[in-house]
Order: C-alpha cells, then sequence, then structure tokens
C-alpha cells in the first residue's frame, strides 16, 4: 500500500513479490500479508543497532515466524499475531504467505532466488497433523524425523547438511555444537539463496 513508508530495501519485499507478476496482480490477502512483513521489517530495522552494519533477511523471519505461528495458541498465539502485524485471519495469512514464497522462489530475470523450509522433529514424538498440514502445504515444509534425544550431534550433522545443500555449500555449518542437544523436540529451519549481478559493480 502506497501509504506505507518505505526506505528502497524495505521496499525490496513488495518489489521481488512482483517478479513474476505485476503488484496490481496480488491478491488483496497477499497484499496484506506483504504489508504486514513489511511492517515487521521496519520493527527489526529500528531495533537494530545502528552504528553497525546489518543485513537482516526480514522475509525469512516472517517464514519461520509463520511456520511457528502455525502451532501456537491462546496469548502465544495473540502475542505473535501482535508481533507479526498478522490483519487477516490465521488460514488466510498461511496461504498468502505461501503463495508470495512460491511465487519468489526460483530464477527471475537478473536474479536467483530460492528458498526452502524444513521442519526436524524427534522420532516418534506425535505432532499435531493440523500443524504439520499447514506448514506441509503453505510453507514447503516437510518434517524429518531425527533423534535428538539420543543422537543429538547426528541430527545437527543432517541438519547442516540439508542447508548445505540448500545453498549450494555457502553455508556449511548452520548449527554450531551445543546449538541443539538431547532435549531439543523440534528444529525449523528457513534458508535462502540470492544470487545477482551488481547494478554497478565494484
Amino acid at each position: 500500500p502506497s501509504s506505507v513508508p518505505m526506505s528502497p530495501a524495505l521496499a525490496l519485499l513488495s518489489l521481488m513479490a512482483c517478479g513474476q507478476r505485476e503488484l496490481t496482480h496480488l491478491s488483496a490477502d497477499e497484499q496484506a500479508v506483504i504489508f504486514s512483513a513489511n511492517e515487521l521489517a521496519l520493527d527489526l530495522m529500528a531495533a537494530a543497532p545502528s552504528e553497525e552494519n546489518l543485513f537482516i533477511g526480514s522475509f525469512s523471519i516472517t517464514s519461520a515466524l509463520g511456520m511457528t505461528y502455525a502451532g501456537a495458541a491462546g496469548q502465544t498465539a495473540e502475542e505473535m499475531a501482535d508481533v507479526m502485524h498478522v490483519n487477516v485471519d490465521d488460514a488466510t495469512f498461511h496461504t498468502a504467505l505461501g503463495a508470495i514464497s512460491r511465487d519468489l522462489n526460483g530464477q527471475h530475470k537478473g536474479y536467483d532466488l530460492l528458498s526452502g523450509n524444513r521442519l526436524w522433529g524427534q522420532k516418534n514424538l506425535g505432532f499435531e497433523p493440523d500443524f504439520l498440514e499447514i506448514t506441509d502445504e503453505d510453507y514447503g515444509a516437510e518434517l524429518k524425523e531425527l533423534d535428538f534425544a539420543r543422537d543429538s550431534e547426528g541430527a545437527r550433522r543432517d541438519i547442516n547438511r540439508w542447508v548445505s545443500r540448500e545453498t549450494n555449500g555457502h553455508i556449511d555449518e548452520a548449527l554450531r555444537r551445543d546449538d541443539v542437544d538431547r532435549d531439543t523436540r523440534l528444529a525449523l529451519t528457513n534458508v535462502m539463496y540470492f544470487h545477482a549481478d551488481w547494478a554497478s559493480a565494484f
């Protein structure tokens, strides 16, 4: 929406969302979710240390929080919706965010943007089917069962191998030792790989 003040960097989400379509072709629900994502990005930028040079992947954060939000309930869900500026019903939010993600993902004119989601859950724990349906159908996040309880280091290596593959080898160790342990029950990963030529090479 034109009423939202955005810097060029924060406007990137809206611009990339029309990589295959014109912005006018986005549904009202998708525009509402983009508005929410941009509001969260503004909040993140406002909280970031001003003296440091940072790159914040706000859309990745929105996607990861969206998957987490799908499993939340009660006060936790209310607080997450407030932080994420959710302005549509839950089902619409997940469906629209998933549609935007799929539209962004792939090879475009002038750039490649590849993203992926995955859930890593404790073997035989038994996660809620409704949660798994949303994360799978809307976010493309398949649940991979691992045995954190008996082999947390093996689970960590499995997750790191997936991240490395999804980022074309640019991130080899997303999780370091002790990032997961025998008490871990669910790990949620979102990766994004972006490749493009600089508009002005240096």
